[in-house]
């Protein structure tokens, strides 16, 4: 399931009078670009792809408009190969290193997971980001407008509020990043600072 960019409006518009939807569409498509690539909070396990004997490039399709930062695993039939033995290349493709290319092959014996961010021409979130992530998202694009001169919305004070709202929780995400590496489990507050949607 997706979010559309549009469901942020109805709260922004609240404290950005005059504002143009445009304009805080790009916003908004940029705090989330900033927020998936800085913090790496947002990842998917790729569906299961089918192995074949000597075949070195595969592939990467995440679900959504997406580009690849980073590989977090790779496992052929279950079991977790080590991060030497492939790369990332050309940020959708999983390049095997020439002396660990698999010799033979498993029907849907590939799985990998990955670290994502929006690609500009993104027009969609991930729901469960959404809910995650939201606040994090609206508060920046929010900072950023509220920063821009000579307009019915212009408010540093306010901006500076947001900025202290989005950086607490940029650090919450960097913290759940560090503990999913762990192999821990993050203790998930969905009601951050700036919670604005039921």
């Amino acid at each position: 399931m997706i979010s559309d960019y549009s469901d942020f409006y109805q709260w922004m518009i609240l404290e950005l009078p005059g504002c143009p939807k445009p304009v805080m569409l790009q916003h908004l498509k940029r705090a989330f670009r900033e927020f998936a690539f800085k913090t790496e909070s947002w990842w998917e396990e790729l569906p299961k792809t089918n192995l074949v004997a000597n075949q070195q490039l595969y592939g990467l399709l995440p679900t959504y408009d997406a580009l690849i930062k980073r590989i977090n695993w790779v496992r052929i039939s279950d079991g977790q190969q080590s991060a030497s033995h492939y790369e990332l290349k050309d940020e959708f493709q999983l390049k095997w290193k020439d002396d660990y290319i698999p010799s033979s092959s498993t029907a849907d014996g590939l799985q990998v997971k990955v670290t994502m961010y929006p690609d500009y021409d993104n027009d969609v979130i991930d729901e469960n980001y959404f809910t995650r992530w939201g606040d994090a998202i609206m508060a920046q694009a929010m900072y950023t407008l509220m920063l821009m001169p000579g307009h019915a919305w212009t408010n540093g004070d306010k901006a500076q509020i947001y900025n202290r709202d989005y950086q607490e929780m940029f650090n919450d995400a960097v913290r759940e990043r560090v503990i999913q590496y762990k192999g821990g489990t993050p203790q998930i507050n969905l009601t951050g600072p700036t919670r604005r949607f039921a």
